[in-house]
């Protein structure tokens, strides 16, 4: 959950910036977008929801779906 506020946020800001979800994804950036603000703001430990769809972004950038 730490990483996620700090080593990895940049990161985390980047892969799921509004402008890249809306373009590349087959989820709906306002939901995205919800998950990452709610955790990095405290009101929620989303880290199992964002190391998902983190992992699975990663995975169709790579291999396509």
């Amino acid at each position: 959950a730490k990483w996620f506020k700090k080593e990895l946020k940049t990161y985390l800001l980047d892969y799921f910036s509004y402008s890249r979800i809306k373009s590349g994804s087959i989820f709906e950036p306002e939901g995205i977008q919800k998950i990452v603000n709610d955790h990095l703001n405290g009101k929620k430990d989303n880290r199992k929801k964002l190391w998902t769809l983190l992992m699975f972004e990663t995975w169709k950038d790579n291999y396509g779906i």
